[in-house]
């Protein structure tokens, strides 16, 4: 069984894994927001290029043919707002949509916050039945090359500040916590880590 990498492609399996793989990093966040038709919604708005949540950004893993992972990831400097392009293909659900970010305000603000010549890691995601064999770190490192091809100097991301096993996942690969966003009372008062790692 041989792991291999390549750049997502516009096709409904690389799109429904996405959608999946989106709201899994997000603990089932977008689920909650979008309502039954999440998956769906994200899956389209993913197969339009031109914002922060389209295939072009993302890089998938496979083994025997099959998804395993993924991760999706882009310099500040062609970060695009995908608002537009979820309005689109939500329809009437983008007011429950609006709703829900309305409630986690605070970490979305803190979410948003991005300095020119990092490269932010928007998701990195692994099928269940391939945690811990290590294609997350191999994933990662993928993202950091793309980061010094692009000339950035530092990679970040957000974590839940209670994914206990993701932080310590970056924390092992030299990952570190530059802050932490307010809580978001109205979820229970949920946080984000954004941690870096200079490249």
């Amino acid at each position: 069984m041989t792991l291999t990498f390549r750049p997502a492609a516009d096709t409904d399996t690389d799109a429904s894994f996405f959608a999946w793989a989106l709201n899994e990093a997000m603990h089932g966040f977008l689920d909650t927001m979008f309502g039954s038709r999440c998956r769906q919604i994200i899956a389209a708005a993913s197969r339009i290029q031109g914002h922060d949540m389209s295939l072009e950004h993302v890089i998938v893993a496979e083994m025997d043919n099959q998804i395993v992972g993924m991760i999706s990831g882009m310099s500040t400097e062609v970060m695009a707002d995908v608002t537009p392009v979820l309005r689109r293909c939500a329809g009437i659900r983008i007011l429950r949509a609006g709703l829900y970010y309305l409630a986690a305000r605070p970490i979305f603000i803190g979410m948003s916050r991005h300095t020119l010549g990092e490269w932010y890691v928007q998701a990195v995601a692994v099928s269940r039945a391939m945690r811990g064999s290590g294609v997350g770190s191999r994933l990662l490192a993928i993202a950091e090359e793309r980061a010094q091809r692009c000339g950035c100097n530092r990679i970040t991301l957000d974590v839940d500040a209670g994914n206990t096993g993701g932080i310590r996942l970056y924390e092992r690969l030299g990952y570190k916590t530059q802050w932490t966003t307010p809580g978001a009372r109205l979820l229970g008062g949920a946080r984000v880590h954004r941690m870096s790692k200079v490249v």
